[in-house]
């Protein structure tokens, strides 16, 4: 499980979270503090290995007794894990992405590379995939998700030392059709992870081959 702060980009909060990051989530504890009550505990750490949440329950924080230390295994490094009540984690952080271990025959899952550039020999800048459907799918009745990756602002200061690698996140279509070209559905943004994911409209998709376009507008 991991969850991510507040939006995009590298911005520090007044209380240490960076948004953009993917938070680790280490542990949970369910603890008794010094006046009997009980407080649920996250141990998260950031993917940078420093940076940590200033609030409750933080390394600093005057909540933490000797015993409740031990009991959970508190550190006091700036190691980028920190401690953090289920209620402060609800507040500051909007997502929480749950990666689940699945081999049923329910979940399926493709990942795919394609690279956008000099190199390649297509003469149009989109790329297409295709899958098969054996089964049909009811969107409201089945998660369903197709996602466009690409770097995103933590590379900044790595591009800009090697102009050969600078470039601007592009925009997106992702498009959703028919393997005759029929019109399913579409979508269109820029961010680091751009998806057409649980499509509200009811659409059911019936089983065959169906084809995914990819096409990028290019900033520069």
């Amino acid at each position: 499980m991991m969850a991510a702060s507040h939006g995009q980009g590298e911005n520090r909060s007044e209380e240490g979270v960076i948004s953009g990051h993917a938070y680790s989530l280490i542990s949970i504890h369910e603890v008794k503090t010094a006046d009997g009550a009980t407080a649920r505990l996250l141990r998260l750490r950031n993917p940078w290995g420093s940076g940590e949440w200033q609030g409750d329950w933080s390394d600093k924080s005057q909540l933490w007794t000797p015993a409740l230390k031990k009991q959970v295994g508190f550190v006091d490094e700036d190691d980028g894990q920190f401690f953090i009540e289920l209620e402060d984690y609800l507040q500051h952080f909007s997502w929480t992405s749950v990666c689940v271990e699945n081999n049923e025959a329910k979940y399926a899952h493709s990942q795919l590379y394609h690279s956008f550039g000099d190199q390649d020999s297509s003469p149009l800048p989109q790329a297409f995939f295709s899958f098969n459907l054996q089964y049909p799918i009811d969107f409201n009745m089945h998660a369903f998700a197709i996602s466009v990756i690409q770097q995103g602002p933590r590379l900044q200061n790595y591009r800009q030392s090697d102009q050969s690698k600078f470039f601007h996140e592009s925009n997106f279509n992702i498009v959703l059709m028919t393997e005759k070209g029929e019109f399913v559905h579409a979508r269109f943004g820029k961010r680091f992870t751009f998806s057409l994911l649980n499509i509200k409209e009811n659409i059911k998709l019936k089983p065959g081959k169906y084809v995914i376009m990819i096409d990028p507008l290019w900033n520069q």
